[in-house]
């Protein structure tokens, strides 16, 4: 993205309250500490069991908190965040899961903190400048200088110190006993986006910003490997996970002005939307069916790792855009079962969705796809019909039809209501909810 940037303006906004990429290792546990944003401040506790969250914080936070033992370590603000030409500090706080037991474990002013092998690293501020890096236990005692090295933030990654240098701005690596510093990043971390550099399951990811080409970079770098993967960035955004193939990140595209999860390749040349439908909310974790999300209201959702939605989570009750049960939905026409070799219909809220092609062709159907719109039309004799995906605004022969559900998208393959389908074309459709078979008889 290209845009210009003082480096006066990274020392305002690193550390600014819900915007550090949160940790998204895959949760074992059922619970996940994380804080809030700018119109929702504090810490919230998801039980991502029963799909609950509470509150147990009001305050600001700066960056990620860390759970630990029954404990969450934060950063309470103690200054007005994000306040243009000035740094946002805090004093590190302890307090136990259930909002009990507040304790201040530093008078120290700090700008980032980070808790590795059961020690808390800090960045001390002094008079609006980086002071020195501070190591201590978890209850706050044994304080000690780990270097005197001025930095304004930093982070613990497999006992590397990662922290930027004062005077250049890039990242620099140091071993946990302060020694062995050396230059790690090519150019200046781009603080604008809101991104020190982070562990996400075997990768690193960070942000770099050249000067030169006016242009922020993300980069990304397997943990053990010289190897960097670095790409133009053109939006602010969320990790989500990395794999061997591709960054999943969550941002708002400009030109769409749609937010989605973008499934953008190491080599930063593909980016898709991975999921279905455009996302709301803040970011919680990544579970091991998919990303959850919480609302502003507090309730739940996930997207798939197919791309799909599934909303209204409860415990022992969740809305899926796959049917929730294993016994396979079936469709017969004139009593002739159709196949589906790639991929079978799902329900969803209430409406069955098969795969466009194996229907229209199978009604005897002509079809034309629109990849650029992701527009199917069909056409039969004197009749056209028109769908879209994600849209529930239908046409037959040009006279607009309201769908109770849209068309969709699943493992790249287009899916449409059946029953909308099939009356369209004059067929009756009929539902046996015992063998979960949609029944269409045509007119001949």
């Amino acid at each position: 993205m290209k845009k210009l940037v003082l480096f006066l303006c990274f020392l305002v906004v690193f550390a600014q309250v819900g915007l550090s990429a949160p940790s998204v290792q895959a949760a074992t546990n059922k619970t996940v500490v994380t804080a809030g944003n700018w119109e929702n401040p504090g810490l919230f506790w998801t039980d991502t069991v029963n799909y609950k969250t509470t509150q147990v914080l009001k305050d600001t936070i700066l960056g990620k908190p860390y759970e630990i033992d029954g404990w969450i370590y934060y950063l309470k603000a103690t200054d007005n965040p994000g306040s243009f030409g000035s740094l946002s500090l805090g004093q590190i706080y302890r307090m136990k899961s259930d909002g009990s037991g507040a304790t201040k474990l530093s008078d120290d002013s700090v700008s980032s903190f980070a808790i590795a092998d059961g020690l808390i690293y800090y960045a001390k501020i002094v008079n609006q400048s980086g002071d020195s890096i501070i190591k201590m236990n978890l209850d706050g005692s044994s304080k000690q200088v780990v270097s005197n090295t001025s930095t304004l933030t930093l982070n613990v990654i497999d006992g590397w110190i990662y922290y930027s240098d004062k005077e250049s701005g890039r990242i620099y690596k140091m071993k946990i006993d302060g020694s062995g510093a050396e230059p790690y990043s090519s150019f200046p971390v781009d603080y604008s986006d809101n991104y020190f550099i982070d562990a996400y399951g075997d990768y690193l990811f960070y942000t770099e910003f050249d000067y030169n080409a006016q242009t922020s970079f993300a980069v990304i770098s397997k943990k053990g490997s010289k190897d960097n993967h670095r790409f133009e960035l053109d939006s602010y955004g969320t990790v989500a996970k990395i794999d061997d193939s591709a960054l999943y990140f969550d941002m708002e595209d400009y030109d769409s002005n749609q937010r989605n999860i973008y499934k953008i390749s190491l080599d930063g040349k593909s980016r898709t939307p991975f999921s279905k439908q455009p996302i709301e909310g803040d970011f919680v974790s990544l579970e091991q069916d998919g990303f959850l999300y919480r609302t502003a209201d507090n309730n739940h959702y996930k997207i798939l790792l197919d791309g799909t939605l599934k909303k209204n989570l409860k415990a022992g009750a969740e809305t899926s855009t796959t049917t929730s049960s294993s016994q396979e939905i079936m469709v017969t026409i004139d009593g002739k079962t159709l196949a589906f070799p790639d991929q079978a219909p799902v329900e969803q809220n209430g409406s069955v969705l098969v795969p466009m092609r194996a229907i229209f062709e199978a009604l005897n159907v002509k079809i034309d796809w629109d990849s650029a719109k992701k527009i199917v039309t069909g056409s039969a004799d004197n009749l056209t019909i028109t769908l879209q995906i994600g849209s529930t605004t239908a046409t037959i022969n040009d006279k607009q039809v309201t769908l109770n559900t849209a068309p969709i998208e699943l493992n790249d393959r287009t899916l449409v209501p059946a029953r909308f389908v099939a009356e369209a074309l004059g067929a009756k459709v009929d539902w046996d909810s015992n063998t979960k078979t949609v029944i269409i008889t045509t007119t001949k």
